[in-house]
Parts: C-alpha cells; sequence; structure tokens
C-alpha cells in the first residue's frame, strides 16, 4: 500500500506495478493483508484503519476491498471497534478465511460504553456481553449474518480490558 501525500490518496499495486486501488482511506493503514475473501480465485485486500482523535477517542476498521476485474473496490460498512476514552466497545478474535458466503468470524466481547470522559461524566462500562458474529458480504458492503450472545458480569471479560 502506497501513500500519495500531496492528493491525499492510498494506492494497491500489482507485482507488475498495475494500480488496483486508488482513493481515500478514512484514517491511517497499520496492517495489509491478502485473502481470497469471496473465494473467487483473486487475492483481495484486507486494511486495518486507525483513526483517533484525542483523548483515545477513535475506531480501528477492517476494510475489505473486494477484487473485480482487475480493479479493488471498497466494501461499505466496515468492521469497526469504538473506543471512547481509551475503552473499547468489543474485544476479542476476529478470523478471516475463504468461503463465497461468509469472510470473517468474531468472537470476543462487546460492551455498552457511554460518557465522555470528564469528571462530570466519566467513561462507564455497563452490560457486557459474549459474542459469537459471522459475518459476510453482499451487495457492496459488509453485511453481519449471524450473531448469537449472552450477558456476562464483569469479571467474567476474558477479553476486554477495563479503564
Amino acid at each position: 500500500m502506497l501513500q500519495d501525500e500531496a492528493r491525499k490518496v492510498y494506492q494497491v499495486q500489482a507485482k507488475s506495478g498495475q494500480t488496483l486501488f486508488e482513493g481515500p482511506i478514512d484514517g491511517v493503514p497499520r496492517y495489509v493483508a491478502c485473502v481470497d475473501i469471496d473465494r473467487d480465485n483473486d487475492q483481495d485486500v484486507i486494511v486495518q484503519v486507525s483513526a483517533f482523535e484525542n483523548h483515545g477517542n477513535g475506531s480501528e476498521s477492517f476494510v475489505v476491498l473486494l477484487s473485480d476485474k482487475g480493479r479493488l473496490t471498497p466494501l461499505q460498512n466496515p468492521i469497526q471497534y469504538i473506543f471512547i476514552g481509551g475503552q473499547e466497545d468489543r474485544a476479542g478474535m476476529l478470523n478471516w478465511y475463504s468461503h463465497p458466503n461468509s469472510c470473517a468470524t468474531f468472537t470476543g466481547e462487546i460492551a455498552d460504553v457511554s460518557g465522555s470522559g470528564s469528571a462530570a461524566d466519566p467513561i462507564q462500562v455497563r452490560r457486557i456481553r459474549r459474542v459469537k458474529e459471522v459475518w459476510g458480504h453482499k451487495d457492496g458492503q459488509m453485511v453481519l449474518i449471524s450473531s448469537s450472545s449472552e450477558v456476562i458480569q464483569k469479571q467474567d471479560a476474558k477479553f476486554l480490558t477495563f479503564r
């Protein structure tokens, strides 16, 4: 992945130098991986993107660039972890794999987080759920195919860290 700072765009190129994707990405790319997400024998690209403001507010997103006839097209609605005052709203294992119908599973915990982090409105973690989500893609966007969850106590959390 290349960054053109003058035009504020990123590029993904094939080994031959052919540009497969060129456009803006909301945040800073941290990791890039090639996986045949839709199992069509074309390499798709997953980009982990970090977008943070001040005081630990921001997000970590997983943007999928789906290969179609030699071009990479970003899927809308990426899988996203939100941070409020440094407190994540989800933590766990996100696994990607190659399958025509589903492409990722998230196994972990999701917390209802509120507050601004000020003395008058401290960050609070409310209900915590242990979840398993299955993600796929349809009509140019990532979609949640199925989800199961159960409410757990804060002391039973294995993935979430608390501020």
